[in-house]
C-alpha cells in the first residue's frame, strides 16, 4: 500500500476523534462503566476488552451459549433466527426486548455497546435499544463495525440500511472493517477479526 492511501485509511479509522460528540461522551471520570456486546462480533470485542483488565461490568448477548466465559461476564442467550426473520424481510418491529436485556440497563452506568453490524442479532438489538435508552435518559455510546467485503452483500446491505436512523447520532460511532484490510494487507480470517477486536478497544480508549 502506498503512503498516501495508508494515511487516508488511518484518517478514516481515527475520524471519531474529530466528532463534536466527544465532549458529551467523555467518561474519564466515570467509575460505573458497563460494556454490552451484542451479537457475535460485539461479544468477541467485549471479550478482548475484558482481557485488558478494565474495571467494569460486562454483559454478552448472543447465541449460541459461550460456556468458556468467566463468571464475571454476564451472559444472555438471545436467538434472533426464525422468530423474527423470514427470507429477506426484516421483522425487527416484532421484537420485544426480553426482560433479561431490559434489566441490564436499570443501573446508572455509562454503557458502551459493541456491535458488529450486518449480523441479525447485533443490528436488530441496537435498533431497539437506541430509542429505548434515549427515552430513559441513559448515558451510552454505540461502537459499531461495518462488515468486511468478503462477508457478503447481504450483511453489508443490512449494516447500511438498518442503522440509517442512528448513523448521525452523537451516540453512534463506527469504523469499517474493510479499512483494516487496506491498512494491514492480506490477513487470515483469524487475523482479520483479531484486528477488528483491537480497533474496538482503540475506539474506546480514544473517548474514555
Amino acid at each position: 500500500m502506498d503512503r498516501r492511501k495508508t494515511i487516508k485509511v488511518i484518517a478514516s479509522l481515527g475520524a471519531l476523534t474529530l466528532l463534536p460528540s466527544i465532549d458529551l461522551i467523555n467518561t474519564s471520570q466515570k467509575s460505573n462503566i458497563h460494556f454490552v456486546g451484542l451479537g457475535g462480533g460485539g461479544c468477541n470485542a467485549l471479550e478482548y476488552i475484558y482481557r485488558k483488565g478494565i474495571k467494569a461490568l460486562y454483559t454478552c448477548v448472543t447465541s449460541p451459549e459461550r460456556q468458556h466465559l468467566p463468571s464475571d461476564i454476564n451472559f444472555i442467550l438471545f436467538d434472533s433466527s426464525e422468530k423474527y426473520f423470514l427470507s429477506k424481510n426484516w421483522y425487527c418491529e416484532k421484537l420485544i426486548l426480553p426482560t433479561e436485556i431490559e434489566a441490564v440497563f436499570k443501573n446508572n452506568c455509562y454503557y458502551y455497546m459493541l456491535v458488529g453490524l450486518g449480523g441479525y442479532t447485533g443490528t436488530m438489538l441496537i435498533n431497539k435499544l437506541y430509542p429505548y435508552l434515549k427515552a430513559r435518559d441513559k448515558e451510552f455510546t454505540i461502537i459499531c463495525s461495518y462488515p468486511f467485503r468478503f462477508e457478503g452483500k447481504k450483511r453489508m446491505e443490512i449494516a447500511n440500511t438498518k442503522t440509517k436512523d442512528i448513523q448521525n447520532s452523537v451516540y453512534f460511532m463506527s469504523f469499517k472493517l474493510e479499512d483494516l484490510r487496506e491498512m494491514y494487507g492480506d490477513m487470515t480470517l483469524k487475523e482479520a477479526f483479531k484486528k477488528a477486536d483491537e480497533q474496538y478497544y482503540k475506539n474506546f480508549t480514544q473517548i474514555s
